[in-house]
């Protein structure tokens, strides 16, 4: 991925549901995940659900 995609993705939000896929590919354990991005669980779960993506702030983490 290259600078351009990245700042595409940033822009548009990071889809939350891949905050779990990060966490298995990293063999991290979610809540360590999200604590050391400084998401809130309830934010990630809540986005999850309804199929939405992270704020570009929150993407930029």
């Amino acid at each position: 991925m290259d600078f351009t995609d990245r700042i595409r993705v940033i822009r548009s939000g990071v889809p939350a549901r891949r905050v779990g896929e990060l966490s298995s590919a990293m063999d991290m354990p979610k809540e360590a995940l999200m604590d050391s991005l400084g998401l809130s669980r309830a934010t990630i779960n809540r986005k999850v659900q309804r199929q939405q993506a992270l704020s570009p702030e929150e993407s930029e983490l």
